[in-house]
């Protein structure tokens, strides 16, 4: 089965918080919905920003970072789109977004 794939990353700018610094937020349409990931974690300013490769302008260490984190988590969702095809399977708004989103960690420790 065939999922039509889209992936991008885009700077949210509504709302700016700390310092004017806009999350990256991701976001992927799969055959006509779109699924919003939410925040990657990564602060960017607007002037460091690719708007046209959605990726970090900046060759310094941080920028190069933060974008070979951005290129892992679109492998990772495009290897999931490709697994459920290879499956004969169709990914779907009610289960893409358990498919994408990783678990939040959970916390061992007790409180006494």
């Amino acid at each position: 089965m065939y999922n039509k794939f889209h992936f991008t990353f885009h700077l949210r700018t509504d709302g700016i918080a700390d310092k004017g610094f806009p999350f990256i937020y991701a976001k992927v349409m799969l055959t006509g919905t779109r699924v919003n990931l939410g925040s990657m974690g990564i602060r960017v300013t607007k002037e460091n920003w690719d708007t046209r490769s959605r990726r970090l302008k900046s060759s310094d260490v941080t920028s190069i970072a933060h974008n070979a984190k951005l290129d892992t988590l679109e492998s990772q969702v495009r290897s999931v789109v490709l697994y459920a095809e290879s499956r004969q399977e169709r990914v779907t708004l009610s289960n893409s977004r358990e498919l994408f989103v990783q678990p939040q960690p959970v916390s061992l420790t007790s409180s006494r």
